[in-house]
């Protein structure tokens, strides 16, 4: 046998690769047989294709262990990662296990959704997907989490929602509740829901008022947005700053990143300013206890129909029909009405700005040092409005209002149709004016009162009427605190003898001027002053009152002066003892002393008789008159130069009538009248009551008497 040399034998180039290709394959397929038939285990995918059948046909692929990157009709790019996936292209359905989702939107991922189990019917357009156990989904832009054993969510429409029990995650809020829904940036809650949030971060911020929060309702919507909750039907809410109750709850968080600088015009970043953002909550038909612990405790409670409440750089709620109390360190507010609105701003010197207003309703203010309230304000009206800078303004209308301050002793209490008060400026009080000052005793009431506190004046320029009480005399009708009107206008002058004991005088014109702290004043037009001490009542065009320290009247312009028995009888103006008429006079309380110019008259319609001179002297301690020059006596009449038989004439230079006594005296030269009989008299003394004349005549200076 001859054995071919390779060597020897030329082949072409083209022969020799084609030769050594197929001797590749060869081998390959050599090594694959031996392979296969020494194998122990089957590793083919195996299925039970009646488990895979939907919808009556079977997967049209099948894959495991895959990925792949598409884009939806939306233009959202879509990449999915799976253990398996079952493609059935007849009913347009897809199912993945174990699958990883991650949605891109402009080239930002805005989803990242896991779940052990991913289908859909939209597999054309890969726009919605369900998600079935341990399903996640997390929306980069809406910064929320949800987990849920049965999710939805369409990319396009930008939905997420579940029909069973779910948890959501949002800026540190923990949600649950039996139905869920996410679209146009609004997440609703359904049924059970409960909210939590433990450690109070929202969006890597602490927020006091949601540490350890919990809440209850049956729904919840959580505007994505804005930050904000609302909570509606059975809401119950409390945290470690908290405690609300209502029908509804808004919570929100306003960051308020910029604002427009006034001077400069533009925009201004908050963030790099002291600013805090804000918390907004809003209740209907509920209460709120707001408890902060800091360098100054704060407690606020309030109820009502519907309240707002906002806690930042500038702290404010609103009430609607409802009442609460408000307390900073040592100071409280009171409020009640159909609304109320209170703000308050603290600024760099720690002082505060505050505004509060109610309608219809009150305020109360207290502030207390060791347990005692040193200062103490109430006011209830229609509307009331309260100020408190560095100078307060208070207004009300329609209302009433009371302030006490021991540091200053001063104790007010005020009411009319508008009421309004700038401290240490001006005050005043407009149509039914009513005022008590407690430290000085003293009554005023009329149509427009008006206090000018720098100069220390009170002044009306319209009637008005002032009573002046004893320094002993208490006011202990104090039912207004609790909400019942003084009607202090009506209280002290419904009874002509309230108080009648305790009165020292009362004062009355057309308009007047008063010094508050002395009393010290004019009045003008119609004056009248009763003095109940001196049992005295003056009437005069015009009177003046020069204060306590010297305590003299001067009256001017058909003056009167009216004398009485009794304190009792002065109310019934029928009982007179005698009447003064002059020209003008002056009355010294402090010296009991007073004098009349201008032809001074007395008139006493009890004893009939009428006495006038050029000058009268009056002494109040005695109840002594002294006329001086030209005096001219007519007995028998109350009426001068009376036509009647019985008068009685007696004319001198020096008269005194004592009033206890009851009789006149006149001294020097006189002349006596009766009738057609006329004597020159040295003296001559007249007893009122026994209606008897004594006298010395000039002739004989023996003393004789004769009746009248």
């Amino acid at each position: 046998m001859k054995f071919f040399k390779l060597k020897n034998i030329h082949l072409s180039k083209k022969l020799k690769l084609i030769i050594l290709l197929a001797l590749v394959l060869l081998f390959a397929l050599i090594a694959i047989l031996a392979f296969n038939k020494n194998r122990k285990n089957d590793y083919s995918l195996k299925y039970d294709i009646t488990a895979l059948e939907h919808n009556g046909s079977l997967p049209d692929i099948i894959m495991e262990k895959g990925f792949s990157r598409t884009e939806n009709s939306s233009n959202q790019d879509i990449e999915i990662t799976y253990d398996k996936l079952y493609q059935y292209n007849q009913s347009n359905y897809l199912k993945l296990e174990n699958v990883v989702i991650d949605v891109y939107t402009a080239k930002k991922k805005q989803y990242h959704i896991v779940s052990d189990l991913v289908y859909t019917f939209d597999m054309a357009n890969m726009q919605s997907f369900y998600l079935s156990h341990n399903a996640e989904i997390n929306d980069f832009f809406q910064n929320i989490s949800i987990k849920g054993e049965l999710l939805f969510c369409d990319f396009a429409a930008n939905i997420l929602k579940s029909d069973h029990r779910v948890l959501v995650i949002k800026d540190g809020f923990e949600i649950e509740s039996d139905f869920f829904v996410v679209q146009n940036n609004v997440a609703s809650f359904t049924g059970n829901v409960v909210i939590l949030n433990k450690t109070g971060i929202l969006e890597d911020k602490k927020v006091d008022e949601f540490v350890n929060l919990s809440g209850n309702c049956e729904n919840a919507y959580f505007y994505l947005n804005e930050n904000k909750i609302n909570m509606v039907q059975n809401v119950i809410i409390v945290s470690d700053m908290l405690d609300i109750k209502g029908d509804e709850v808004d919570i929100a968080r306003n960051e308020n990143i910029t604002e427009v600088n006034p001077k400069t015009k533009q925009n201004v970043d908050k963030n790099k300013t002291n600013n805090l953002p804000d918390t907004s909550i809003d209740i209907l038909n509920g209460y709120m206890k707001y408890n902060k612990i800091d360098r100054i405790p704060l407690l606020f409670y309030t109820k009502g129909k519907k309240i707002n409440f906002i806690d930042g750089n500038k702290r404010s709620f609103s009430l609607q029909s409802g009442d609460g109390f408000y307390i900073s360190g040592n100071e409280t507010n009171y409020f009640s009405g159909t609304r109320v609105f209170f703000e308050e701003e603290k600024l760099k010197d720690n002082s505060k700005n505050q505004y509060i207003e109610t309608n219809k309703g009150y305020l109360k203010y207290e502030k207390n040092i060791d347990n005692e309230v040193i200062s103490l304000f109430y006011s209830k009206g229609d509307r009331i409005v309260l100020v408190n800078k560095k100078e307060a303004i208070y207004k009300c209308y329609n209302g009433y209002g009371y302030i006490k301050d021991k540091k200053d002793k001063n104790e007010l209490l005020f009411e009319g149709n508008f009421i309004e008060y700038n401290q240490g400026k001006y005050s005043k009080i407009e149509k039914n004016a009513a005022l008590y000052d407690f430290s000085a005793k003293i009554f005023i009431k009329g149509d427009l009162l008006e206090f000018f506190d720098k100069e220390k004046i009170a002044s009306s320029s319209k009637p008005f009427f002032l009573r002046q009480f004893k320094p002993e005399f208490e006011f202990n009708n104090m039912g207004f605190l609790s909400g019942k009107s003084p009607n202090i206008g009506n209280y002290f002058l419904s009874s002509k003898d309230l108080f009648l004991n305790f009165r020292k005088y009362d004062i009355q014109g057309n308009k007047g001027t008063f010094n508050t702290e002395d009393s010290a004043g004019i009045v003008e037009g119609n004056s009248n002053i009763v003095d109940y001490e001196n049992l005295i009542e003056t009437k005069s065009d015009k009177a003046k009152y020069t204060g306590n320290k010297t305590d003299i009247y001067i009256l001017e312009g058909n003056l009167f002066v009216y004398q009485y028995e009794s304190i009792e009888k002065i109310l019934n103006r029928k009982y007179l003892l005698l009447v003064v008429q002059a020209d003008k006079g002056k009355i010294e309380r402090a010296n009991n002393y007073g004098i009349f110019e201008g032809e001074p008259k007395i008139r006493n319609f009890e004893d009939k008789y009428f006495i006038k001179s050029d000058l009268l002297e009056l002494y109040l301690d005695t109840d002594t008159y002294v006329f001086k020059d030209n005096v001219k006596l007519i007995l028998n009449s109350g009426e001068d130069e009376s036509k009647s038989d019985n008068l009685v004439f007696i004319l001198g230079t020096y008269a005194v009538f004592e009033s206890q006594k009851n009789n006149i005296t006149f001294s020097g030269p006189s002349t006596l009248i009766q009738k057609n009989m006329e004597i020159q008299v040295s003296e001559i003394f007249v007893n009122l009551a026994d209606k008897k004349i004594t006298f010395k005549s000039l002739k004989d200076s023996k003393l004789k008497s004769i009746n009248y």
